[in-house]
């Protein structure tokens, strides 16, 4: 089967323009003779000169159209003789194009499906008024009416058909199955406020890609354009540097098995086209559908249907369309994101929606891939020989590779960048990587004018920008402010997040190179729970790792996630899950108890369905890459199950006398005016706050010094501890006050 080759179609050829237009021109003729042909058919038979003016109706009118004999007068030889002269130029100069595969865009369209040669017919009539302006003009002369520039179907019967029963087989080429109406290569409902006419009045017009492609004007359909794109899969690298070794290897079996399967469609065995499921993040799925196109030389178009799913236009238009220019091209079809089209719906919908997808791809002869995050269910419909390939990302050593190469190409050349941590903190496919470099250069124009010395700094911040996620409702991003030397913590538990943070350094060390992956059957990830009562530091602790890590730091939004649907829930941790798998940052979930909480004897089915949740993001935490950070008040209501699969438990005490001290001392900044009469030994012994409590005292007290324009004395402070107090519930006593007791409102006071 011919194809048109895209990248020569696309290119300037003035031998390609002047054989179209030759081609054009002789088929504008023939549309002529069939205009000359149908006029002097109605000459013949309008002898006054009054039928043709569209306003009256005299006898002689009604005699012609009573009488069938006299509506097909013996048409203009002339106009026979030379249609045929044109027709015999037209085949001969068509022979030796044939042998070439070089064809007119209308002859490839007509070869690839499986049009006749009335149906080119009709597309080249149609296309007229799209060439010529004067064809307007005569349409609605023929059609009895000036304000008819259209061509109706009783138009295209008229100028095509020579008898009625020509006319009765050529309404089949108008058929939802005809090829015409099939790959919307004409518009049957271009005219909506034609519906209401009889078949043969609705006026019919040609589909606009079509008509770009025959003029050599090609460009994306402006109604796929904002879901449709080529891939350049000269720009792909050969899978062994992308992927991971069992990927590659499945990849080039997947490039095999399309060869094998061309030549059988060569020795006339008629089957459906290949179609490859791969399975992974969609970066990598279009990266993976490219370089097996690059093995195979065949083009690549992709839509994405999760922005299709969003508009207006449907799904079986957008479809249509998009495997109608593949099939134009010899390209091959990935559909990106197919998924959203199954989750979230009831079977039968997305059984339905599968159905749409193997209807388009029915006839296909090319490779196709469908690309989706997670294993497809099982629905009706699934085709017998999909082949499925899960996309992993190449090893570490691969990865310092395309690291060093990228770097090398942009000459960035710094002391502070290192290879192996890029590789081992970010599992980015190449084309990311390239673009990380790119961006990191960015940054360094903007903050130093010029794109020379980029840092590591630069290239930490490139690569989360490009992983930074837009979590919705389900989470939201936290800047991190907190460093080491603003948190206190017993030492123990300072030790344990400095752990937690080699960990996450060292990671791809210890499982890549040392060969601990062989025992990490569920995932790679860390998990850590961060328990203790509320004001502690935990959430100042998962800043402070974020910021250690210089990682982009989630904060999971509860009340997003958790829903009283049964299911709901799972598929908001199933989103939430599959951004954050892409972003390369940190999850926290605060207050995690309300997800983890104790599992529940069964009494009912929201009990069943309450502890399904629990075991779904058991299971979803452990499979995931990056780091889980859960935060709770009171460890005793974890599920013991749950916690035993964490990797760190930190406790997070109340601090004691001497840590109160220090968090006192240091929760003033360096520029407030601190009075020299504050006693920080008299606070820390005798108010028992946690560091969240006195972080609001001291908050408190500079208000109230501000209002008096003065310093934070011992008396705002008092005034301060009262009203936190007051938030606790706690009475204000002379036992916890002191000596200072007679600094404090008489009001609620014991």
């Amino acid at each position: 089967m011919a194809h048109i080759d895209k990248q020569l179609f696309l290119s300037e050829s003035a031998v390609r323009e002047d054989g179209n237009s030759r081609y054009l021109r002789d088929q504008l003729c023939r549309i002529d003779c069939f205009i000359q042909r149908e006029l002097a058919r109605m000459r013949s038979i309008d002898n006054d000169g009054q039928t043709v003016n569209g306003v009256v109706l005299n006898d002689a009118d009604a005699d012609v159209l009573a009488d069938r004999t006299l509506q097909r007068a013996r048409p203009s030889a002339v106009s026979d003789e030379k249609l045929a002269r044109i027709e015999s130029r037209m085949t001969a100069g068509l022979a030796p194009l044939h042998q070439t595969g070089a064809l007119p865009p209308l002859e490839l369209l007509v070869l690839e499906f499986g049009l006749s040669l009335f149906e080119r017919d009709v597309l080249m009539l149609l296309l007229a008024p799209e060439i010529e302006g004067k064809y307007r003009r005569l349409f609605a002369y023929l059609q009895d009416d000036l304000t008819r520039t259209t061509v109706s179907f009783d138009l295209i019967f008229r100028l095509l058909c020579r008898d009625f029963e020509e006319t009765l087989t050529a309404r089949h080429s108008f058929g939802k199955k005809s090829p015409l109406v099939r790959y919307g290569l004409v518009e049957l409902e271009r005219f909506g406020d034609e519906a209401y006419l009889p078949f043969l009045e609705r006026s019919v017009g040609v589909d606009d890609a079509v008509v770009d492609l025959v003029l050599n004007q090609y460009e994306l359909d402006n109604r796929i354009r904002p879901v449709a794109d080529w891939v350049d899969i000269d720009q792909i690298d050969a899978p062994l540097t992308l992927f991971s070794v069992n990927t590659a290897k499945n990849l080039e079996n997947v490039g095999h098995a399309y060869e094998s399967h061309i030549k059988g469609a060569g020795n006339g065995e008629q089957r459906r086209g290949l179609t490859c499921c791969l399975i992974g993040p969609s970066p990598s799925v279009t990266e993976a559908a490219a370089a097996v196109c690059r093995t195979i030389c065949v083009p690549l178009l992709t839509i994405d249907m999760a922005v299709t799913s969003g508009l207006k236009q449907r799904i079986d238009d957008t479809l249509m369309r998009a495997v109608r220019d593949a099939r134009i091209f010899g390209a091959a079809l990935l559909i990106r994101n197919l998924d959203v089209l199954f989750e979230g719906r009831p079977t039968w919908e997305a059984s339905y929606h599968l159905s749409l997808v193997n209807r388009r791809l029915s006839d296909f002869k090319g490779m196709s891939f469908w690309g989706v995050k997670e294993p497809l269910p099982a629905l009706q419909g699934l085709p017998d020989s999909l082949l499925e390939v899960r996309i992993t990302a190449p090893g570490f050593e691969t990865l310092k590779a395309i690291w060093k190469r990228e770097l090398d190409a942009a000459s960035i050349v710094s002391d502070t960048i290192s290879v192996d941590e890029l590789a081992g903190r970010y599992r980015f496919i190449p084309s990311q990587i390239s673009t990380v470099v790119g961006q990191a250069k960015s940054i360094c124009i903007v903050e130093n004018g010029k794109d020379e010395h980029v840092d590591r700094w630069m290239i930490i911040e490139s690569a989360n920008r490009l992983g930074r996620r837009k979590m919705g409702d389900l989470a939201c991003q936290v800047n991190p402010v907190f460093e080491w030397s603003d948190i206190i913590l017993p030492d123990d538990r300072f030790a344990q997040l400095l752990e937690l943070v080699d960990q996450v350094h060292f990671r791809q060390k210890i499982i890549g190179e040392w060969g601990f992956h062989k025992i990490f059957s569920r995932g790679e990830g860390l998990s850590a729970l961060f328990s203790g009562p509320s004001g502690t530091g935990k959430t100042m602790a998962a800043e402070i790792v974020a910021n250690r890590l210089e990682m982009d730091l989630y904060k999971v939004n509860l009340p997003g996630i958790v829903s009283k649907y049964i299911g709901e829930t799972e598929k908001n941790l199933e989103r939430l899950f599959q951004e954050a798998d892409q972003s390369h940052g940190i999850l926290f979930f605060d207050e995690a108890d309300a997800l983890f909480g104790k599992r529940t004897e069964i009494k009912d089915s929201h009990d069943r369905y309450a502890n399904i949740e629990i075991d779904y993001l058991l299971q979803r935490i452990e499979a995931f890459d990056g780091l889980v950070i859960l935060s709770t008040n009171v460890r005793g209501h974890l599920d013991e199950a749950f916690t035993r699969r964490l990797r760190f438990c930190i406790e997070f005490p109340l601090p004691g006398e001497a840590q109160r001290k220090r968090i006192w001392q240091k929760v003033f900044p360096a520029q407030t005016p601190v009075a020299e009469d504050v006693d920080f030994d008299f606070l820390a012994k005798q108010f028992k706050f946690s560091g969240g409590n006195i972080k609001n005292v001291a908050l408190a007290s500079a208000f109230l010094a501000a209002r008096n324009e003065g310093q934070v004395t011992m008396t705002y402070i008092i005034l301060a501890i009262r009203r936190e107090y007051q938030k606790m519930g706690k009475l204000c006593t002379k036992s916890d006050f002191g000596r200072y007791f007679s600094l404090v409102p008489q009001e609620g006071v014991s």
